[in-house]
């Protein structure tokens, strides 16, 4: 409560106590005073978010850990940035030369904690939303390419993941027969909306999934291989590794590729 407030209450004779625990009542006789204990700095965020899954989505494809440099990757607020920064620093997955000052760059310290850490927190808030469509798809990479044109001409963002987008960006399997997209939906309906306009069907069990955006991050650091647009690689081997033994070892083949990381 502001002092005004309190002074404001005190004028009208008014009791009053505040979260702080500071306390002004009088009751007759009786007169209750208390000062409180003002609030201390605010913690920050105590758990993986989607902000932070996304500003740690940045770090693992080469972005550098500034503010400045997340915000601008993935379009999070200054705010956003700043308070998963300072929780993958307290997580001790980066470290600080100084909290402060010209000094204050951070740095991964240690990656495949950083992973580890990431895959865990993608696992235990995956999204429930997705639908499966039926498709009879010889070559899935070419023909998810085309769907991918028809959105692209619907100006709706969309990216490969898993098995498919693996076979362009690090090739294990020698066929694939499942196919994951992200795209831009955030409800069910918006998903068949979308599925619309490649003229798709759905049907349970279907051999193609589509998904929304799990972050900002995925949607906003794709790239294009092979005429394919592909999830960050972090998003990729996550997905790899829910389709199995095979998938595991996919994944572990993805992370070889991605030989400037010292795992």
């Amino acid at each position: 409560m502001s002092p005004g407030a309190r002074h404001a209450l005190s004028e009208a004779g008014i009791g009053w106590v505040d979260e702080t625990g500071a306390a002004e009542i009088a009751v007759g006789s009786i007169i209750v005073s208390r000062t409180g204990v003002p609030p201390g700095p605010d913690p920050g965020i105590k758990r993986w978010t989607p902000a932070v899954m996304a500003v740690a989505e940045a770090l693992m494809v080469g972005v550098k850990a500034t503010v400045f440099d997340t915000r601008s990757a993935t379009g999070l607020s200054t705010g956003s940035c700043t308070n998963a920064l300072r929780f993958l620093v307290n997580q001790g997955v980066l470290e600080a030369n100084a909290t402060r000052g010209r000094d204050s760059g951070r740095s991964i310290k240690y990656r495949r904690e950083l992973l580890n850490a990431y895959a865990t927190a993608v696992q235990e808030q995956q999204s429930p939303q997705s639908l499966q469509f039926g498709v009879t798809w010889r070559d899935p990479v070419a023909r998810l390419a085309e769907v991918g044109k028809q959105w692209n001409r619907a100006n709706i963002t969309w990216a490969a993941s898993g098995a498919v987008a693996a076979s362009v960006f690090a090739p294990y399997f020698s066929t694939v027969t499942h196919a994951v997209a992200y795209v831009d939906a955030n409800t069910i309906v918006g998903l068949e909306s979308i599925a619309q306009e490649a003229e798709l069907r759905p049907i349970k069990g279907g051999r193609l999934t589509l998904k929304p955006f799990p972050t900002v991050a995925v949607r906003s650091l794709t790239r294009e291989i092979e005429g394919l647009r592909v999830a960050p690689w972090p998003r990729i081997d996550v997905d790899l590794r829910e389709e199995g033994v095979r998938g595991e070892e996919a994944a572990e083949h993805l992370l070889e590729v991605i030989h400037e990381w010292d795992y």
